[in-house]
């Protein structure tokens, strides 16, 4: 059974809960929490790290996994090529290893109350989470949004809910910061019937935990992201829009109206099994990982440090720049005595 010690910045107390048991077992590859990685078969690095971790493994059996959207967060090279394989939905610059193009199964919500400060706790297991039916839907359109404008998308994700609130009045539920605040997302998807779901960019293969959760709740999501969306969940277990239309609010509402017949239903299904199976962080691990496990060859002692630890290319530049004009003046008083001035 292959060996995988897995590092990140977040919190890990609920991330097994994605793996039968929550015994970070999927199939026959084993997940464990570790800052060493002194006997694996594989270290995997998910976003960064908060400390250096301790390895014996070569580059080449050193993967990072990147879940977070262009324009974010501003990987070093430094960092980067510290690892011989990249899980991401896209490229990112200045990595020279193995790029696996992947949409990455990021670590579900629903199901955990995140109002403890302390950690995150788990309402449902894995199998819970399976077997959950699909109960009493409300008719009615809910979405979990925060107040965030960073991004260019933010900032018309913003605009278009409080348009859309306006349009649909009380058959729109609006939570998340800045509007009603929940403890978990399982009591604002479960009861409704329809879930909209706007994701920060269009890349392929980036999909979030926005989506999983819907399917996952039962709720038909109303859905604008992915480009490629279709490749990864059937057609007919969600309605798309595009937010920069000039017709995104009609297609929201027309969707909404919309009957869930027994065909839609059966795509939700046939989604919500992808999201448990494949969309799955240890499930593309495993697969990934699988494909790409050559011979481990020699074992070397080292440290894989944080993004952090390496400094931005024109910061480089900038320290480089000021050593070269401190030794310039070092050197001037000498040139000009030697010219007698």
């Amino acid at each position: 059974m292959p060996q995988v010690a897995f590092s990140t910045e977040h919190r890990t107390d609920t991330l097994f809960r994605q793996t039968p048991g929550g015994l970070g077992t999927w199939q026959d590859w084993q997940f464990r929490i570790a800052d060493t990685s002194l006997e694996e078969d594989w270290l995997v690095v998910f976003d960064d790290l908060r400390t250096p971790v301790e390895t014996n493994l070569p580059k080449a059996r050193r993967a990072l996994v990147v879940s977070e959207p262009p324009g974010i967060r501003t990987y070093r090279p430094g960092f980067l090529n510290q690892f011989g394989l990249l899980l991401s939905p896209m490229a990112i610059s200045g990595f020279s290893g193995l790029h696996a193009a992947t949409d990455v199964g990021l670590p579900w919500f629903i199901g955990l109350d995140m109002s403890d400060a302390a950690g995150a706790r788990s309402r449902w297991t894995f199998e819970e989470i399976r077997d959950l039916p699909m109960g009493e839907k409300q008719h009615a359109l809910s979405a979990v949004i925060s107040t965030k404008t960073l991004l260019p998308r933010h900032r018309r994700r913003l605009e278009f809910v409080r348009a859309l609130a306006e349009r649909m009045g009380p058959d729109f539920r609006l939570f998340g910061r800045g509007f009603t605040e929940i403890r978990d997302k399982a009591d604002v998807i479960l009861p409704f019937s329809h879930h909209l779901v706007i994701e920060n960019n269009v890349e392929e293969n980036f999909f979030t935990e926005k989506l999983c959760d819907a399917y996952l709740g039962w709720s038909l999501p109303i859905f604008s992201g992915c480009a490629d969306i279709e490749r990864h969940f059937p057609a007919g277990s969600l309605i798309r829009f595009d937010l920069e239309a000039p017709d995104a609010l009609e297609r929201v509402v027309a969707g909404f109206a919309a009957p869930i017949d027994a065909a839609r239903r059966a795509a939700m299904a046939e989604a919500r099994n992808r999201v448990l199976y494949r969309a799955n962080l240890f499930a593309r691990l495993s697969e990934v990982l699988g494909r790409h496990a050559g011979p481990i060859g020699a074992r070397i002692r080292t440290r894989v440090h944080p993004n952090s630890a390496f400094p931005l290319l024109l910061t480089r530049l900038s320290s480089g720049w000021r050593r070269m004009r401190r030794s310039l003046l070092e050197r001037e008083p000498t040139r000009l005595n030697q010219s007698g001035r």
